[in-house]
């Protein structure tokens, strides 16, 4: 018993994860599903001009001119990149493919910050009930850890607070610190919910 309990507490590895996103979305890349949706034929446009002219971003082809810099560019630069090599669509589906792999390995990473290795790695998968049973987990061990009492210390910008709460809401951690952590941090910035207790 001791044995498959160890077994299921042990985090999913990164390489895992990165091996199921391109097994659920390799194919329909190679497919080139992406390539009919939406915006993908202006993405496919910026990224010509930038095959074409990679040191000038003022593009006369639309709107009697413009700017591309106005959109964030280096994705469009990278398909410009690829598309000497394999085409334009195909370098499309190639840069999807990449980001497809690397945004389960930024959840992960961005969720370590607040949970250990096992419940990161249920992030990642977006396995949401078994990332917040090992938040449970992890306040069992750590019975004092509230949203309020890790970002509320004043070594914490304004900015970096709001990101942090959104997420530790979301993954479950209670809002307000007790009592007797209040008492040995009186200078902590308190959460508006909890001031009313």
């Amino acid at each position: 018993m001791t044995t498959v309990q160890s077994s299921y507490s042990r985090p999913i590895p990164v390489l895992a994860i990165v091996l199921v996103a391109l097994a659920v979305h390799g194919p329909l890349l190679l497919m080139q599903l992406p390539a009919g949706s939406f915006d993908a034929n202006f993405h496919m446009f910026f990224a010509s001009h930038y095959a074409h002219h990679w040191f000038n971003p003022w593009n006369e082809k639309w709107f009697a001119g413009f700017s591309q810099t106005t959109y964030p560019p280096l994705t469009h630069q990278w398909i410009a990149l690829i598309s000497n090599v394999f085409g334009l669509k195909m370098a499309y589906m190639l840069v999807q493919l990449i980001a497809v792999l690397l945004l389960p390995v930024g959840v992960y990473r961005f969720a370590r910050i607040w949970v250990d290795d096992r419940a990161a790695s249920y992030a990642a998968l977006r396995r949401f009930a078994e990332a917040k049973a090992a938040v449970s987990d992890t306040l069992q061990h750590f019975p004092d850890l509230t949203i309020e009492g890790f970002t509320g210390t004043p070594d914490w910008s304004d900015a970096d607070r709001v990101r942090f709460i959104g997420p530790m809401r979301a993954a479950g951690f209670p809002p307000c610190a007790k009592p007797e952590v209040l008492a040995k941090n009186p200078q902590l910035v308190r959460l508006p919910e909890c001031l009313s207790k």
